[in-house]
Parts: structure tokens; C-alpha cells; sequence
């Protein structure tokens, strides 16, 4: 991996990214920059308790979603 970044080439070795995708926790494409990464939560209790519904089933999910959507309302004005 060294030689290829002291080489200065813009992307990794093709037979690398499933590697270093799945030890990042994000998709090929977004190791290439063909997709935007999503940011993730500075606060990471925050991030633990988002991991946690993302578990949850779709119908909950949206449930938890219009929750913050409304609290979020509330806290703006």
C-alpha cells in the first residue's frame, strides 16, 4: 500500500477495495469518490443509538424519523 501512495497514483490497487471497503465500513464506490459518504455523527452516543434503529423494522424506523423531524421543528423555532 505504501508504494502505491509514495507512486502518487489517485486510487487504490483494484484487488484492494473489497478489502478496504468492508474494514471501513463503506462501499467501493465511496472509497473511489463516485459516491458521497455520508458524515457521520460527531456525538457518538448519538451514532450508537442511530446504529440501533437502523435495526429496527421500516415501520418503526419512519416512526422514529417523524419523531425527530418534530422535534427538530420544535427546536427551531
Amino acid at each position: 500500500m505504501v508504494a502505491y501512495y509514495e507512486a502518487q497514483t489517485d486510487f487504490p490497487p483494484a484487488a484492494l477495495l473489497p478489502r478496504l471497503s468492508k474494514i471501513l465500513k463503506i462501499s467501493s464506490d465511496e472509497l473511489l469518490g463516485l459516491k458521497s459518504i455520508e458524515p457521520l455523527p460527531k456525538n457518538g452516543r448519538l451514532l450508537k443509538r442511530l446504529n440501533v434503529v437502523e435495526k429496527l423494522s421500516e415501520k418503526a424506523q419512519k416512526k422514529v424519523l417523524e419523531y425527530i423531524d418534530d422535534l427538530a421543528r420544535v427546536s427551531s423555532h
